[in-house]
């Protein structure tokens, strides 16, 4: 797996590639030349500013996808407007001061200098995210189970989100098995309340797809291959975090085979996923 131990200085980098803009942008007066030159310098602006880390894109495939598709967009934008600028040049009649062109020529050459490298920057953050991705795919495929922390919350507004998201990209309802606690999961010494299983398997086309979609929004989840003595009857994936293990009722099982009563009180419990 590839280890980012150049974190600080990627985020130096970024730090440096967004200010700047801001210094570019500020100087002199701005010279537009028609309204897909405005479009053009508000999408510079809105791309050059925003916040952006090796977390932020390592998220998720979404995020990689987004950053490397902004990456493209900013490149052609200020590939446009020096060219735009370099048109308005050649036009001008002769004997009128150039000045103020050539001033917002050479800042939209140095924009297009710094968008150039954040671009390189960017795409090489995901392509190493992308390695490490495939590399941690290739060591779970013979897990049992596999498990996101995330943020390490769920609530029912993130499952209306879900099961939106999940119903417009198949058509269908997403296929819960258990939502909160269940006679299955007191059966298993389990407190399931507030966290949901889906009926999906963890590596099918479902399955992957909600996996990314619940590590986007830094959902946790535990993924099922197959069944798990104690935690899990078939593949699916468990959406919140772990269970609760009933401490006490496990032992006053074991306590009535052989003869003697827990101390534990009924209502100690154990972290444990399900």
């Amino acid at each position: 797996m590839i280890e980012y131990n150049k974190n600080s200085l990627l985020q130096i980098c970024i730090f440096v590639l967004i200010c700047f803009p801001a210094i570019l942008f500020g100087q002199g007066n701005p010279v537009f030349l028609d309204e897909a030159d405005l479009r053009d310098e508000a999408l510079l602006q809105a791309t050059l500013s925003a916040t952006i880390s090796p977390e932020d894109i390592r998220a998720s495939e979404f995020a990689q996808d987004l950053a490397e598709k902004q990456a493209d967009e900013m490149t052609l934008a200020s590939q446009r407007r020096v060219q735009r600028m370099e048109t308005r040049i050649k036009a001008t009649p002769a004997g009128e001061d150039l000045g103020p062109l050539l001033d917002q020529m050479h800042l939209r050459i140095e924009t297009a200098k710094l968008v150039i490298s954040r671009a390189a920057l960017v795409k090489q953050i995901v392509q190493a995210a992308r390695s490490e991705q495939s590399t941690k795919a290739a060591l779970n495929r013979g897990r049992s189970m596999e498990k996101f922390g995330g943020n390490g919350r769920f609530n029912a507004t993130d499952l209306t989100m879900v099961e939106r998201a999940f119903a417009r990209k198949f058509g269908r309802t997403l296929p819960i098995s258990a939502d909160g606690d269940t006679s299955l999961h007191r059966a298993l010494g389990l407190d399931h309340t507030g966290r949901v299983d889906v009926a999906v398997s963890p590596d099918q086309a479902e399955g992957l797809w909600l996996r990314k979609y619940l590590e986007t929004l830094r959902i946790p989840y535990y993924a099922f291959r197959k069944a798990v003595i104690g935690s899990a009857t078939a593949p699916h994936i468990h959406i919140g975090p772990p269970s609760l293990r009933h401490i006490s009722d496990r032992r006053q099982a074991i306590g009535a085979k052989v003869g003697y009563t827990p101390k534990t009180p009924p209502h100690s419990k154990a972290s444990r996923p399900s």
